[in-house]
């Protein structure tokens, strides 16, 4: 594929599709693809630097665990890798914190993949010289490395910390007994927890954003090349958030803000929709400029708020009548085929926008282990 083909710099490399929702956020029956766009290599580099961080880090993880989807592993494989054990592209895992009852401490908590329950993390909790109780995740590496787990309480600034329970599986018990002996540590025999009585846990989850922004600019711009084919993309219009997406950079804050309100009219009305769904619009205004709003993980418990894309001025210089086209994936959607995580639902016409899967207005259920 040569530059003048290519949306960005390059080096280039041979023409790919490209799926502007990245297929971690889900695979969805009936998603068309970007054509004739992007080259494989700044399809790869772009897969790597900004759709990685974007779905397996931050926010998006979170939500992306919570609703079980597995993006490009085989669907016959168990589970996707836990953001609560790993980070992605130097980001760290997200930290999840809640008291159990009776409990005047926090421990951390990760989910269970696909479902709203939760359950310790497997962790040990020290207790420091000023009584403060320190919950510090056993990560794989601390089994050969002990020290990974002294450098957190170093990090936390824990002094003279002393072991006093740990959280784990029953057949984890004496690799975690081990581990603390080589850390000179002496342990006691009730300190283990291994089951816990059903209750209700309120929870804190602290996502690092990274470059949130930048994955949000590439999934509005990619969706506008697709719905608005007559639109090149290389145009001098688009170079600041093609900059953007390539590069990163200040310029974000003034291309991508979050609204303040929703702009589906149910969901300011107090519905929620039935399903997980990511909701994206694009429009075209006849004043030139062209605009979109991606919404990611909408459903009946969390409602962010979207957020708004200036995608560039229309490179046409013919009048048109505004024009706006919106589209739907529901995760889970009872049609779905087998080989996918959900459906698209064409948003059309668009006079008002209206979503017409599903919609409860029920208040959110508390998440409970």
């Amino acid at each position: 594929m040569s530059k003048s083909q290519c949306i960005y710099p390059g080096p280039h490399s041979g023409p790919s599709e490209e799926h502007f929702l990245p297929e971690s956020l889900g695979r969805f029956a009936g998603m068309p693809a970007l054509r004739a766009r992007l080259c494989r290599a700044c399809n790869e580099r772009l897969g790597n630097e900004v759709d990685l961080p974007f779905a397996r880090a931050g926010p998006n993880a979170f939500f992306r665990y919570l609703a079980g989807i597995h993006g490009k592993r085989k669907r016959g494989k168990k589970g996707i890798r836990s953001p609560y054990e790993a980070g992605a592209s130097g980001l760290p895992p997200l930290t999840m914190v809640g008291r159990l009852e009776g409990t005047d401490h926090d421990i951390l908590w990760e989910s269970v993949l696909g479902t709203r329950e939760v359950r310790p993390l497997r962790q040990i909790i020290f207790e420091d010289a000023s009584a403060r109780r320190i919950p510090v995740p056993i990560v794989d590496q601390a089994f050969e490395n002990p020290g990974v787990i002294m450098d957190f309480l170093e990090v936390d600034g824990a002094v003279d910390p002393k072991p006093i329970s740990v959280f784990a599986a029953p057949h984890e018990q004496k690799s975690i007994e081990d581990l603390v002996a080589a850390l000179g540590f002496n342990v006691r025999a009730d300190w283990s927890e291994t089951a816990l009585p059903v209750q209700t846990v309120r929870l804190a989850v602290r996502a690092p954003l990274g470059e949130y922004e930048r994955g949000v600019a590439k999934v509005a711009f990619h969706y506008v090349l697709t719905v608005f084919p007559d639109l090149v993309g290389t145009d001098s219009e688009f170079s600041a958030i093609r900059e953007f997406i390539w590069e990163g950079g200040l310029i974000g804050n003034c291309l991508v803000t979050q609204e303040e309100q929703q702009i589906v009219y149910k969901l300011q009305d107090g519905y929620r929709p039935t399903h997980w769904s990511h909701l994206l619009f694009a429009t075209r205004i006849h004043s030139g400029d062209i605009l979109a709003h991606v919404q990611l993980f909408a459903g009946p418990e969390h409602l962010p708020l979207p957020f708004r894309v200036h995608i560039g001025r229309d490179p046409s210089r013919l009048f048109r009548p505004s024009e706006r086209q919106a589209h739907q994936f529901v995760i889970g959607h009872p049609e779905t085929p087998s080989a996918f995580d959900g459906c698209v639902v064409d948003l059309q016409p668009l006079n008002r926008v209206v979503i017409p899967f599903g919609f409860i207005a029920h208040p959110p259920r508390k998440i409970s282990t």
